[in-house]
């Protein structure tokens, strides 16, 4: 009965939300399907409340912000020259101006529209409120835009503390600047999130930012806490879901992930939530999944520009590599889509897995000229020129990653060795065979290799059984019982035996090590030649 309940209850808030849709004819309606991440009903809504009254200019800087959600900056600035041409003095409008202008990377034209902001609200007449809210939305766009200046941001801030010191959204920013700032203090943020809240005790945009802060600082049940308290407030809200989704994933808790995203999608229907839920998929590696999602999105919203690209990522990741590189292909081949480092390395990997080792390398490269400095990019190719026995380019991949800061895996340290002997660089093998067992102590092969290398500087007449110690280093580590390893023990039995008979004359270990190596080869001529000799007897 109680789940019953609750799924009616439910059910009965996903229609009144859906109604809101539907019914949104005022602009504050419209502005909150927006705040909710419904960009696309928020799309419609704004052109209904224009084509009921195209009269009020702010409605068109709104339209605006909601198209430049959407990546749809033509049409952005077309309402936001709308909204100028309606009124001269629509300050938001040249701000909407200027954020395009920032995304854009013209920052001088940015500053010049935010400067022709600020002069028309300097003007007495226009109310504090007014005069605030321009003041925030420049200071949004230095703060949330992939450019950011956190200095601007601070100093517009400033202004609007000033102006109005009872305005939540101000301190909301300024908490914002300082986790910015600094990601690894939320001291300064929470003051400010807080005093937001103690001016509006049921502001959820506030409680969400103080959720989010917790699940970066890794504490998940304060920010499940604040979700569930934001959620108490506004069940409506959308956004509290999604948040919510994330946390239960990064806590292990795939189904509460899932589940919540799925309630975040009964309040959020739009294409662009749809999307954005293939792509959460993504992220959490739950790559069948996502592809799942993803042809929902395909055949209920469309065409999607991300699409191939997506799948392609997906495909490759589930070990469909032929589709996957197909996909990518496609994505690459659309001219209205930047290509980004990932689909290169993605290929990259594909063909490398697939054994087209040369084609995978190509790509790599491909991956390395768009993302210099990325490490991940040569490892990737360091293993495929292993492959192909390019040594000199393995070496000069994996010297190239440790000049830029990072560390070689036990692998990358093991095939720099390899690479190295088979070059005959033995000293600069036995290095980096030194920081395989560094890293890996226990990795038999690792002596067994610093043991060869040994014996091949061991060029002096007589020996110095350069190689003894590592010989006896891989027994006391290798797994007799492995059959992939007995070349390497007849080697190392074989070498110490010969050692403790002819070199130390200690004739009781080399009678247990020809023993051993019988067990392997039991025509071994070396054993036989030690059981022939006084010695053996």
């Amino acid at each position: 009965m109680k789940k019953n309940i609750i799924l009616k209850t439910t059910c009965l808030i996903a229609l009144l939300f859906a109604a809101q849709y539907l019914s949104a004819q005022t602009l504050s309606d419209a502005i909150r399907l927006s705040e909710n991440e419904a960009y696309e009903k928020a799309e419609k809504a704004f052109n209904t409340v224009i084509t009921a009254d195209g009269s009020n200019a702010d409605a068109y800087y709104y339209q605006g912000q909601n198209y430049l959600r959407l990546e749809k900056n033509v049409e952005a600035k077309a309402a936001f020259d709308k909204g100028i041409s309606l009124n001269p003095n629509s300050a938001l409008n040249y701000v909407g101006l200027g954020r395009l202008a920032w995304l854009n990377n013209d920052t001088a034209k940015a500053r010049e529209n935010f400067t022709k902001a600020k002069t028309i609200i300097s003007d007495k007449a226009v109310k504090k409120s007014d005069k605030t809210k321009v003041l925030c939305e420049i200071a949004e766009t230095y703060i949330y835009s992939p450019t950011k200046d956190l200095v601007a941001a601070d100093a517009v801030l400033v202004d609007a503390e000033r102006l109005d010191p009872l305005n939540t959204d101000v301190y909301l920013l300024e908490g914002d600047v300082l986790l910015e700032k600094d990601p690894t203090n939320g001291s300064g943020p929470i003051a400010k999130y807080n005093k937001a809240l103690e001016l509006n005790p049921r502001l959820a945009k506030a409680i969400i930012r103080k959720g989010k802060l917790y699940k970066r600082a890794g504490n998940p049940q304060l920010a499940l806490d604040n979700y569930k308290a934001a959620e108490a407030i506004d069940s409506s809200f959308a956004p509290a879901y999604r948040e919510k989704a994330e946390l239960f994933f990064l806590a292990g808790k795939k189904a509460l992930a899932i589940s919540n995203y799925e309630k975040y999608l009964e309040l959020n229907s739009d294409c662009s939530a749809q999307r954005r839920y293939a792509y959460f998929l993504y992220d959490s590696k739950l790559f069948t999944e996502a592809l799942v999602q993803l042809n929902k999105v395909q055949s209920t919203c469309g065409d999607w520009s991300y699409t191939n690209r997506l799948t392609g990522y997906c495909l490759i990741e589930t070990g469909d590599y032929i589709k996957g590189v197909a996909s990518l292909e496609k994505s690459l081949a659309n001219k209205d889509l930047k290509s980004i480092m990932l689909d290169y390395k993605y290929i990259g990997q594909a063909y490398a897995k697939t054994g087209n080792d040369s084609m995978g390398v190509y790509y790599l490269g491909e991956a390395l000229k768009v993302d210099v400095g990325n490490t991940d990019i040569l490892s990737d190719m360091a293993s495929a020129y292993y492959k192909q026995k390019k040594y000199s380019d393995v070496i000069l991949v994996l010297s190239n990653k440790k000049s830029l800061g990072k560390d070689l895996s036990s692998t990358e340290y093991m095939n720099l060795g390899n690479s190295y002997k088979n070059l005959k660089r033995y000293m600069d093998a036995d290095s980096a065979y030194m920081k395989v067992i560094e890293k890996s102590p226990s990795f038999a092969n690792a002596y067994l290799n610093r043991a060869i290398v040994n014996l091949a500087m061991d060029t002096m007449v007589p020996s110095q059984y350069l190689a003894k110690p590592h010989f006896e280093n891989y027994l006391t580590k290798v797994d007799m019982a492995d059959p992939k390893a007995k070349n390497g023990l007849m080697n190392a039995l074989e070498y110490l035996g010969g050692e403790a008979w002819k070199n130390t004359k200690d004739f009781v270990k080399a009678k247990e090590y020809y023993t051993k190596l019988q067990t392997l080869d039991a025509e071994n001529a070396a054993a036989k030649a030690f059981y022939s000799s006084a010695a053996g007897k």
